[in-house]
């Protein structure tokens, strides 16, 4: 059997959810022909593969609806979702407007931020159509590095729980409240308490679903793909 191990996505956590995540796309260049270069040969391999064995070819079949599986949704944590409205509320009060201007939107690659001419600086805005901050357009020399990172890269893990794992519990704890915020300050999310609420309760199902998965690769009943992940707004 082949499947995909579920990729979290970093970008998650140091974009605007941290107080630089884009509204729009930071790739977006001024030539629009680099861009279709770029995402016609992202979109040439399937991030995700179908789940087959020796004896069939119906797809997303692994484990599904067997005992080991309903396992997995049992232990559910209980948010509190009181701290989580007071942490946003705490959050909203305290904002300053000035922070997504003087820290703008920009790609990252291999740790460092790509920032680009002041011709390529460009005003952010919200749901209203008012302007909110600043983002950099990527240039079409960043266009290529990202993309032959993209295209060369190999991670040396084939493990990430652990370091994904301190991830989320900082995202969906200590910066929970600044992710609502951003959210509503952004785009008049509404619902971003109930989100992360429901958030902290599938990441419980998610890891389950991940340990069982990585078990049955080290018992040699399943291969996993491992490939790189493009994320973008």
């Amino acid at each position: 059997m082949t499947n995909n191990l579920r990729n979290t996505a970093l970008q998650a956590v140091v974009g605007r959810a941290l107080g630089s995540a884009p509204r729009r796309s930071p790739h977006t260049p001024r030539s629009l022909g680099a861009a279709r270069a770029f995402f016609s040969v992202v979109a040439q391999k399937p991030l995700i593969d179908g789940v087959s064995d020796k004896n069939s070819t119906t797809a997303r079949q692994f484990n599904f609806g067997s005992s080991q599986y309903a396992s997995c949704f049992e232990d559910i944590p209980t948010p509190d979702v009181d701290k989580l409205r007071r942490d946003a509320i705490a959050y909203l009060d305290s904002h300053d407007k000035q922070w997504w201007y003087d820290d703008p939107v920009c790609s990252i690659l291999n740790g460092e931020k790509l920032l680009a001419p002041p011709s390529n600086l460009w005003i952010t805005k919200n749901s209203l159509g008012q302007a909110n901050g600043n983002q950099y357009y990527a240039t079409p020399d960043q266009i290529q590095s990202l993309l032959q990172h993209i295209q060369t890269y190999n991670s040396p893990y084939t493990d990430l729980r652990p370091k994904f794992r301190r991830i989320e519990q900082k995202l969906l704890n200590e910066y929970a409240g600044l992710l609502i915020g951003n959210q509503c300050l952004d785009f008049g999310k509404q619902d971003g308490v109930t989100e992360i609420e429901e958030s902290i309760m599938a990441n419980s199902v998610e890891r389950k679903l991940n340990d069982a998965l990585i078990q049955d690769e080290q018992d040699g009943k399943v291969v996993i793909a491992r490939k790189p992940i493009f994320v973008s707004w």
